[in-house]
């Protein structure tokens, strides 16, 4: 079975239980504090071993972060990346995120399927957000043309 085909069977599996995806439900699960558990000790290990593989692209990589959510990959990359861009849908995990980043990080709260980087990226990141999109192999391929040469997509739990 193919990427594409995975992604989509989890996509169907995910509209099946109902999941809504709207700015305002990710605001009220940021809120909440839904997600508060994403910046445990025991989360911790899968942003440590993404940082590394994104630095294994270049020296200081330009990172985006697509679903950057409160901005633990950006603290996990420690300031080694030459710039990093995390988006997400909630305002309120944007402005969580951007408290005590690092002065080459920048965050925004946008829409993934209509945000445009501005230049070439290292690395492109998908932790645990492909399969809220309908389409997520459209989603890689609408941010492909942004990869740098020996730049690479970065995904985790998308089937």
């Amino acid at each position: 079975m193919s990427l594409a085909s995975k992604i989509r069977n989890s996509w169907k599996l995910l509209q099946g239980r109902g999941v809504e995806i709207t700015p305002a439900t990710w605001e009220h699960k940021y809120e909440s504090g839904h997600w508060d558990y994403l910046r445990s000790l025991d989360q911790y290990p899968r942003y440590c071993v993404l940082a590394g593989y994104a630095r294994s692209f270049a020296r200081s990589p330009a990172v985006l972060d697509i679903g950057c959510g409160s901005g633990v990959l950006e603290r996990a990359l420690s300031g080694h990346y030459s710039e990093y861009v995390g988006i997400d849908l909630s305002e309120n995990a944007v402005s969580k995120a951007a408290k005590g980043a690092g002065p080459h990080a920048s965050f925004v709260c946008a829409d993934a399927l209509i945000w445009e980087p501005t230049r070439r990226i290292d690395a492109i990141v998908s932790n645990e957000v492909l399969y809220y999109f309908q389409d997520p192999a459209s989603v890689l391929r609408r941010y492909e043309k942004y990869l740098n040469s020996k730049g690479a997509f970065m995904i985790r739990g998308a089937v």
